[in-house]
């Protein structure tokens, strides 16, 4: 095989993984990545090549101990490649030492020339968070980080989810200011039209034509 990675093998692969992980054997890890890979972990953010891959695996064993990753359900086609995975390990941190934290979640391997081109991870951050007892305001502001940081995705900025979202925001606003200023009548219609015509939409990913007819009913 020279550009794909069979079920078998997409296993097998899964298995060195996770054991180079667990031994913090950093070589042996990034020797799975092609040269320019990236493995972008849920909280310490994405890492380029294979020395920097090497080095966030230290972070990983210097804020924590008794890794255990285990995978399962793995499927791939040989260019990508999805597992379920359950992730545990013993916190050293300062404030939460000795605390154990498990999560599960998904990971996304995608591969060129049999080896990982990009590494990523979907996860509950606040479960792992709640279990290191950190304090309310710090995991928020955490959390309120990574969305920030998901929301810049190109993925994110195109979904009209995002606008919908918007124009119930400022068609709330102009509602309030409607209703102050006596227009609660034409304030409330608009409010419905945007948000219908945002939602009927989401289907169609046809945001202004749709808003743009169903305000002509209005004028």
């Amino acid at each position: 095989m020279t550009t794909t990675l069979a079920s078998n093998s997409f296993a097998a692969l899964l298995t060195a993984f996770a054991g180079a992980v667990e031994a913090n054997d950093g070589p042996r890890l990034a020797e799975l990545f092609t040269l320019d890979g990236v493995y972008e972990d849920g909280f310490f953010g994405a890492h380029t090549g294979r020395a920097a891959i090497t080095a966030m695996l230290q972070r990983f064993h210097d804020t924590g101990s008794s890794y255990l990753w285990e995978f399962v359900d793995p499927v791939s086609d040989g260019v990508i490649g999805y597992a379920r995975f359950r992730f545990s390990y013993t916190s050293r941190l300062r404030e939460s030492i000795g605390r154990p934290v498990l999560f599960e979640g998904i990971s996304c391997f995608r591969f060129r020339d049999d080896l990982i081109a990009h590494y990523s991870e979907i996860f509950d951050r606040g479960v792992a968070l709640a279990q290191l007892d950190f304090p309310a305001e710090r995991i928020r502001r955490i959390l309120q980080k990574a969305v920030a940081a998901q929301n810049q995705l190109p993925e994110a900025r195109r979904d009209p989810r995002r606008v919908f979202a918007r124009v119930r925001a400022s068609s709330r606003l102009f509602q309030h200011l409607g209703d102050l200023g006596g227009l609660s009548r034409v304030a409330g219609a608009v409010l419905d039209i945007v948000t219908r015509a945002a939602a009927d939409a989401v289907g169609s990913r046809r945001i202004g034509p749709v808003i743009e007819q169903k305000a002509h009913h209005l004028w």
